[in-house]
């Protein structure tokens, strides 16, 4: 049997690693091999069995028939035939056990690449635009500021116009700014000394203000000897000068205006406290003495720099029978208060004397009763006095249906503010007694009415829950 040529040996001996689909092929070569160069089949050689067609003349005359029948194969032929195909077979299921992780694997790519969705083309890329000029930025040099593009030379200060690159720049509401100008424009300035409020640790400005009046203020003002209003609470700017009503107390020249000096002018606005009184039904049925006085004399007894803007005093009073043993009352002002600040004290000092002419266990009753509906008086008081300009019940939550009897003239603007200051600082005072009390006697008389939250006060001597 010829040896196969070196292409088919190579080729067979590739095959062992190739997958099941080519051993096929490689099966189908050496039959074609067997078949071409071996003697079975072979164009250029026959062997002794294979048929042969002879055409002639033999001895009788007759033409030979060709002959049909077949010799048996070569026995060196179908034992190498049959080595070939069981060798075949072995190397077939060999390779199929051998590649079959790898199949496996080729197999997973294939079909993870077929359910892999394709990628969009790429779309044009949009082209870039200058938030300045609002050109397209092409190749120039740009920058990223506030969260668009600009050319380095259109970035310039929203303020002054000039341009910020090679200076220190800021941004502010998505605009950029030189920090000078952005300080100027939007840093906040003490209102007393006109400069820059310092900023804290984390960049934020650190000043006081207050309320209504917005005023600011560098923290350090709080303790280095400027002057305050009493009134108003505002600091003595630098470069003003507030006007001295004594030694220890301070007023501003707007709240000087409409300041109350001596009892003679302090009589009208004592008639409207009583009359806003009478609209409640709680008619004071005795005249109470009303003085103004200085800082000094009401302040004593109270540590510094305390300030007392107003006290209610009482005396027992004996006469010849010990039956008309009633307390003497009076009711102490500070001198020099602006009318509305005089008018709500002197409500809060009128409602003091008035539990006390009306049998109320004032020794018995708590601080917090006593100070916390005083302080609602006064702020019943400064909410009607705020209606200026109208004939109506009393502006209060109370149950009473009587009328108030006088009609208030319009208040001046800086008078309106100043009412709305002092509102804000009643419902938001921090110390217990004039603020958590306000609090809680305001809430009971939203819910009872006035009348029977005084009841109740007279009976139990606090507040109804």
């Amino acid at each position: 049997m010829p040896r196969m040529p070196r292409l088919a040996r190579v080729f067979a001996s590739r095959s062992r690693s190739a997958t099941p689909g080519l051993f096929y092929l490689v099966f189908v070569a050496r039959r074609l091999y067997l078949v071409v160069f071996t003697d079975q089949g072979s164009s250029s050689t026959m062997s002794e069995g294979d048929h042969q067609e002879k055409f002639g003349d033999n001895d009788d005359g007759v033409c030979n028939e060709p002959t049909n029948s077949r010799p048996s194969e070569h026995p060196d032929h179908a034992i190498a035939l049959s080595l070939s195909e069981e060798e075949l077979k072995k190397q077939i299921s060999t390779g199929t056990e051998s590649n079959v992780d790898e199949d496996e694997k080729l197999a997973r790519a294939l079909q993870k690449r077929l359910n892999t969705k394709s990628r969009p083309p790429k779309s044009r890329e949009t082209p870039r635009i200058c938030a300045g000029c609002e050109n397209e930025i092409g190749r120039d040099k740009f920058i990223r500021l506030v969260g668009a593009l600009w050319h380095t030379k259109c970035v310039n200060c929203y303020a002054c116009g000039q341009p910020l690159i090679g200076n220190g720049f800021c941004t502010y509401e998505d605009h950029p700014y030189h920090v000078s100008c952005c300080r100027n424009l939007y840093h906040p300035k003490c209102d007393v000394c006109k400069e820059f409020v310092p900023t804290k640790t984390n960049g934020e400005p650190d000043y006081m203000e207050l309320p209504i009046w917005k005023f600011k203020s560098c923290p350090s003002h709080e303790d280095d000897g400027t002057h305050r209003c009493v009134s108003c609470n505002r600091s003595e700017p630098h470069g003003e000068n507030y006007s001295r009503l004594d030694d220890r107390v301070m007023i501003c020249l707007e709240c000087l205006d409409s300041s109350i000096m001596d009892v003679d002018e302090c009589q009208p606005l004592y008639q409207d406290v009583q009359n806003f009184y009478k609209g409640l039904n709680m008619e004071v049925d005795k005249e109470i003495p009303l003085r103004l006085v200085d800082s000094g004399f009401l302040s004593k007894g109270y540590p510094l720099p305390k300030i007392v803007m107003g006290l209610c005093r009482d005396k027992k009073q004996t006469v010849e029978s010990p039956k008309f043993k009633r307390p003497k009352i009076s009711i102490l002002i500070l001198k020099g208060l602006p009318r509305i600040v005089a008018g709500l004290t002197l409500a809060h000092e009128m409602m003091h004397g008035w539990l006390r002419l009306n049998g109320f266990p004032y020794g018995k009753l708590d601080p917090y009763v006593s100070e916390g509906i005083s302080v609602v008086m006064s702020y019943m008081w400064l909410e009607n006095e705020m209606m200026s300009g109208t004939d109506s019940n009393v502006a209060s939550p109370s149950s009473s249906s009587s009328s108030n009897p006088y009609i208030k003239g319009p208040r001046s603007q800086f008078e309106r503010k100043l009412g709305e200051f002092w509102k804000c600082k009643m419902e938001n005072q921090v110390c217990p007694i004039y603020g958590d009390g306000f609090r809680m006697g305001y809430a009971a008389v939203l819910k009872y009415g006035l009348k029977s939250v005084l009841e109740h006060m007279k009976s139990e001597g606090n507040f109804p829950r």
